[in-house]
């Protein structure tokens, strides 16, 4: 390898964040052919992400997660996908981050869009839950949380979006009892945000699921709301199968067992 690529890839090397991955797109955009990236291969510098992610690559020796591959998306794609709903809430200090193995991801991206081959793929040692959602589109707040990771950060919905987004995932695959937990927490959302957000959002459900706790939890933020700007829809709907109906937001919720009191 001659002088010249030497030093491109030393430079390579050097800026390249431990347990980032980087895509082809970007190596290319940094000066690196595909040939060159063979190079850096096969002489021991890169090494391919995995099986079934051709075009994304890591630093030979680096164990790579999840936030390094959301990095890379970030990277090749800026702004397009972001981290959000239960686990943007959880890295952001509300809730269990990391106490719980391998949960689920929780990724989201514009109404059309889909997940690169790449990305989608590779097995990342957590189950990956993209949601690509019109109906959470409109909501989408590009005021994004920059959080830090090794030596990288990946963006985030801030908590305001980031609620709404888990809640739209009840109770499939965020559970009524957990979310309510999380949303208990939630005391300190900037209310000027969360009415733009309402307003936005089509998701009847996780607009009144949110409204819900924020009554049942006494949060300060909703007595500034203004509910005749917010489209809550007509009729009931359901949120768990044979529970009681909630009279003000019309969904049904869990029965109390026994006399305990309160949302739960």
């Amino acid at each position: 390898m001659g002088t010249q690529n030497h030093e491109k890839i030393n430079q390579i090397i050097l800026g390249w964040p431990t347990g980032a991955v980087r895509t082809a797109a970007t190596l290319r955009a940094m000066g690196v052919s595909s040939s060159l990236v063979r190079k850096y291969v096969q002489g021991g510098w890169l090494a391919p992400l995995g099986p079934g992610s051709r075009g994304a690559y890591r630093r030979a020796g680096d164990a790579v997660d999840w936030t390094g591959g959301v990095f890379a998306l970030q990277e090749t794609r800026r702004g397009q996908f972001y981290v959000g709903g239960r686990t943007a809430l959880e890295m952001q200090g509300y809730g269990h981050y990391g106490a719980l193995g391998a949960r689920e991801v929780f990724l989201h991206g514009p109404g059309a869009s889909v997940l690169p081959a790449w990305f989608a793929g590779h097995d990342w040692g957590a189950p990956i839950v993209f949601t690509a959602s019109s109906q959470l589109q409109g909501a989408a707040w590009r005021e994004f949380v920059s959080q830090p990771v090794r030596d990288y950060a990946v963006r985030l919905s801030p908590p305001e979006q980031a609620a709404l987004e888990m809640l739209f995932h009840v109770p499939r695959r965020v559970g009524f009892d957990e979310a309510g937990q999380i949303m208990a927490g939630l005391g300190t959302m900037r209310p000027a945000l969360v009415q733009t957000l309402l307003e936005r959002c089509g998701s009847i459900r996780a607009k009144r699921l949110l409204l819900y706790f924020a009554e049942a939890f006494g949060l300060a933020w909703r007595a500034d709301l203004d509910l005749s700007r917010i489209d809550l829809g007509r009729g009931n709907r359901q949120i768990v199968a044979g529970g009681i109906l909630d009279r003000q937001y019309r969904i049904t919720v869990p029965a109390s067992p026994g006399d305990r009191e309160g949302p739960f």
